[in-house]
């Protein structure tokens, strides 16, 4: 026992380690300190299971919480960089910050923006902040503990239900490789797009779901309290529990689980009104987006964005090869798994005793149009780049991952998948590789690496702070316009009385100017370089005053 409790001691420290120096060192070698992490974090999950999961040790439960929650811990931490300042700056000053201090201020709860990734988060920040009297920073961070121990929960959770599904005449390959590999991917996942308090409870709900159902009092009472707290923290969480719960309805012959698909139904329909309400443009730029692609491919021209190699810009070439890979890893093993669930469901006709696997076709009812939706935005949003229905193909892409764990929970698909080895292996090396992208993608990964774009994280995080505090105390009237750099991290805290725009290809009419010189020297992922010429040009002119310059942003007031 002494030799195993040494050897994942030592798998602990060196994840952590690894994960708390990389970002320091040199370009080279903080990526191979990354994937060190990443890997000493895989083999402390698999050691763990090998070591554990038939013991009888008292200390059993803790090993494997411990171990849940490190993991999660450094997926937390990579997925933010809490070691970089400059990037806790720009998360600290987004809209959806923005969004919470005005509901703080105003005293007024209002969703007026239909992007998914603020509606319910600002909510619960606002909450937060007003119950514990803490800036938006201390606020941030709490909520990142807070997400880390319940991933890790819902990520034990899973692995013990994964776990027990094998007999003694099943624990062969299988069972050392999937119950671990499964959990693993879950927690990176949970980590991905979106990720929030909302979704990892989300994660718990699906487990508890499966593993209790409304089997008592207390049960209805849990569950109850699982689906307000998604409900008033995650709108993508939303989005998910809604035809879930439904289907779980309709496929388990319980008409009482609708009911907890109707308490985000109802308040969705009635704070998030104007979220709804773009759902349905999501469909229109979907149609547009496949026609163009359809219209470019008989015409035989392709475009380079349909590739994942040709949709990132800000990371170096090497990283672009590793995330593209891990990307195409996720959608390969999504598509495989859930293409061999219908041909299992099929096979076996389980069809026919539907109400004994609901959970099981429900969940797979919701990834394959999950599934759909997701391939349809990719192609969609690759050919038409500058729409916002991307949000939507995001949104579907976290529907997938999230569920794709639980379809495993269901015995006659897990016996029949594990029938086949090669099978087996391809999905674990793929989820090995689609958990990889959460760890590896967030960019830039080493202080050293060179700064691409304007838009690089650590590009004037500070001066666009300052910025923002002197607009928002000046006395501003008409119109704004801002790059794209500053806008989003600018525009969202002014007031709604002036008329606010961004700036790409042409500069407007407009009463100021904002935008960041570096762009100039940089270039911009969305502002062209003639763009900041005119601009800077147009500083210059006897009938533009510069009212703030402090080396990196500027402001322009145009006085005709």
């Amino acid at each position: 026992m002494s030799l195993k409790a040494g050897l994942l001691a030592l798998l602990f420290c060196l994840a952590i380690g690894a994960e708390l120096l990389s970002y320091s060192l040199p370009i080279v070698i903080a990526r191979i300190v990354l994937l060190v992490s990443f890997l000493a974090m895989l083999c402390l999950i698999m050691l763990m299971h090998k070591f554990f999961a038939d013991s009888q040790s008292p200390y059993r439960k803790l090993v494997v919480f411990s171990v849940f929650f490190v993991i999660s811990i450094l997926f937390v931490l990579r997925r933010f960089l809490l070691l970089l300042p400059s990037r806790i700056e720009l998360v600290v000053t987004s809209e959806i910050f923005a969004v919470a201090e005005k509901m703080g201020s105003s005293g007024f709860i209002s969703f007026n923006n239909p992007h998914s990734f603020i509606f319910q988060p600002s909510f619960f920040l606002n909450f937060l902040r007003e119950s514990m009297g803490l800036t938006f920073s201390q606020v941030f961070y709490i909520t990142l503990l807070i997400q880390a121990i319940i991933i890790a929960f819902a990520g034990m959770f899973l692995y013990e239900l994964l776990r027990k599904k094998f007999d003694g005449k099943e624990k062969g390959y299988a069972f050392y490789l999937l119950p671990p590999l499964l959990a693993f991917s879950l927690i990176s996942f949970a980590c991905s797009e979106r990720a929030d308090i909302g979704l990892s409870l989300f994660l718990l709900l699906m487990c508890v779901v499966y593993a209790k159902g409304l089997t008592s009092r207390g049960m209805v009472v849990v569950m109850l309290l699982l689906v307000l707290g998604i409900t008033f923290s995650s709108s993508t969480a939303i989005l998910i529990m809604i035809p879930f719960f439904f289907a779980y309805s309709i496929f388990s012959r319980e008409p009482y689980w609708l009911f907890l698909g109707l308490i985000p139904l109802s308040y969705v329909s009635f704070a998030g009104h104007s979220y709804l309400s773009k759902l349905e443009d999501y469909l229109v730029f979907t149609n547009q987006g496949i026609g163009e692609f359809l219209r470019q491919f008989f015409s035989g021209q392709i475009s380079e964005r349909l590739s994942p190699l040709g949709r990132v810009v800000l990371p170096i070439a090497s990283d672009i090869r590793v995330t593209s890979m891990a990307y195409i890893s996720l959608l390969i093993v999504a598509l495989l798994i859930s293409i061999s669930a219908l041909f299992i469901l099929f096979k076996l006709g389980m069809l026919r005793k539907i109400k004994q696997n609901a959970f099981f076709v429900s969940v797979l009812f919701v990834t394959v149009i999950a599934l759909v939706i997701a391939f349809a935005g990719y192609v969609g949003a690759s050919v038409l780049a500058d729409t916002t229905f991307s949000d939507i193909r995001t949104i579907a892409i976290v529907f997938v991952t999230l569920l794709l764990p639980f379809l495993f929970l269901s015995k006659p698909f897990l016996k029949n998948i594990t029938k086949h080895r090669i099978v087996v292996f391809i999905i674990a090396a793929l989820l090995v590789f689609a958990s990889l992208r959460t760890f590896y993608e967030i960019y830039p990964i080493s202080s050293s690496d060179p700064v691409n774009l304007v838009e690089d994280p650590r590009m004037d995080a500070f001066a666009i702070s300052n910025a923002r505090d002197f607009l928002q105390n000046a006395q501003l009237e008409g119109s704004v316009a801002f790059d794209y750099k500053t806008g989003i991290r600018i525009a969202h805290f002014l007031s709604e009385d002036l008329e606010l725009m961004t700036f790409t290809t042409e500069l407007p009419k407009t009463n100021y100017l904002v935008f960041d010189m570096n762009g100039l020297e940089f270039g911009s992922l969305h502002t062209s370089e003639e763009v900041y010429e005119a601009a800077i040009m147009l500083s210059l002119n006897q009938s533009a005053n510069v009212i703030y310059n402090d080396g990196a942003v500027m402001v322009v007031h145009l006085l005709d």
